[in-house]
């Protein structure tokens, strides 16, 4: 069994982060976590980046603008294209922060089936509690970023390998997964894959955790050459 340290990072205006600068970029954002890196790592030190969702989008900048610290670059569920403007994604509805976890449930249930999970039935306690707690925390404006759509130029200029797992149910996936799956393996691209699952939707580490750490075991332990 490989041992590896992990470095869990709460995003600029996420968590227990202190918010960014205004006005922020996906590149503004990048050059954050990247500063903060170089107090974790050393300089002549290259780390794997596994993100989802909007991190991918922070983590494809930071790949781009600093290469020299990432050895591989796994993006999990992030919008590449942009949000889009319609679908289910749009139907979720905001949660009044004032309420506590029991008056929120029902409704962060609603949105996490919306959004998030595919199969309802996977919707189980945990979730929601996780989903609660993440968003009493959240800080950032993170659509307007997603919304810009520069994730697909960032990755034009990723040099380390890279690696693609998305929920074939997912969503976010926008204007089509087919659309992603085409960049992901087109030549000013070129990832070294580009996974999906069945029957899964956004939040697929969590929803197929079995087979989504299978993937990513393959993808960290791959030889680099």
């Amino acid at each position: 069994m490989n041992e590896r340290a992990v470095l869990v990072a709460d995003l600029p205006g996420l968590g227990d982060s202190a918010d960014p600068p205004e006005p922020y970029t996906a590149d503004s954002l990048a050059e954050i976590v990247a500063r903060s890196l170089g107090q974790l790592v050393d300089v002549d030190e290259a780390v794997d980046l596994v993100e989802f969702s909007f991190g991918g989008i922070v983590a494809g900048h930071l790949a781009a603008n600093f290469a020299e610290r990432v050895r591989r670059l796994v993006i999990v569920g992030s919008p590449p294209f942009g949000l889009g403007s319609d679908g289910p994604a749009n139907q979720v509805t905001a949660v009044d922060p004032s309420l506590d976890f029991d008056a929120a449930r029902e409704q962060h249930r609603r949105n996490l089936e919306l959004l998030m999970i595919a199969e309802p039935g996977r919707v189980d306690p945990l979730a929601l509690r996780i989903h609660h707690d993440n968003l009493r925390r959240s800080r950032l404006g993170s659509r307007k970023v997603a919304r810009a759509g520069t994730l697909a130029e960032a990755l034009g200029r990723v040099t380390c390998p890279l690696y693609g797992i998305w929920g074939e149910e997912d969503v976010t996936a926008h204007p089509s997964l087919a659309s992603i799956r085409e960049l992901f393996t087109s030549p000013e691209v070129a990832a070294r894959t580009f996974d999906t699952l069945a029957g899964v939707g956004h939040w697929a580490a969590y929803e197929d955790a079995d087979a989504f750490n299978r993937l990513l075991e393959r993808h960290l332990n791959e030889p680099l050459t």
